[in-house]
């Protein structure tokens, strides 16, 4: 049977535009995979917190077109670096408590805006977050440093956090900026979601 996101099958949600979650089993390769890439990144005193739950996030088409275009894009100078980072953001609903995984559609929900638009919207239809490096979508090498900017509603006993995947060209341009932890980029088509990270709120 095809696999269902909500009411409809995640193959459906694609050819409409949409983009479905997929909750990944433990025996799933990707899902130690996840686990591992969250973990060796947190730098922070202390341990990791413990990932309860991840979301596979499968792009709509216009996404993933928009992201591979991108990177031929940039290959046209050199082939670009790919970087796995961290994103946070308000998490008002209470993804990951339902059997259905589903985004919600709260204006105020920053993490279901992002990864619902592809990081073109945030909290209350932002177009851009805003920071030190001027306005683009933020993300962080360091999973610890991108938990900073999560918050979770009061009846979820999850924090979520989004891994992505970042494109950077080579040589870097002024649409990027890779310093220290921090990974921002002015095109949104450079990142997209890949997974949905729910871990201990203690």
């Amino acid at each position: 049977m095809p696999q269902t996101s909500g009411d409809m099958c995640i193959a459906c949600q694609r050819s409409q535009g949409s983009t479905a979650l997929k909750e990944l089993r433990s025996n799933d390769p990707n899902y130690r995979s996840v686990i591992s890439t969250f973990v060796d990144n947190w730098q922070a005193a202390g341990q990791a917190p413990r990932v309860q739950k991840i979301l596979e996030v499968n792009l709509s088409r216009k996404g993933r077109n928009g992201y591979e275009a991108y990177r031929k894009y940039l290959e046209r100078r050199a082939p670009p670096s790919e970087f796995s980072t961290f994103h946070s953001s308000q998490c008002v609903c209470d993804l990951g408590t339902k059997p259905s995984q589903q985004l919600c559609e709260y204006p105020s929900c920053g993490l279901c805006s992002a990864v619902r638009s592809n990081f073109t919207k945030f909290a209350f239809e932002a177009p851009h977050n805003v920071g030190s490096y001027g306005p683009g979508v933020y993300s962080y090498t360091n999973s610890a440093r991108a938990d900073k900017h999560a918050t979770s509603c009061t009846t979820s006993p999850y924090r979520a956090m989004i891994l992505c995947s970042v494109l950077i060209g080579k040589p870097p341009t002024k649409k990027s900026v890779v310093e220290g932890e921090t990974v921002a980029v002015v095109d949104a088509e450079a990142i997209i979601p890949t997974h949905i990270i729910l871990y201990s709120s203690s």
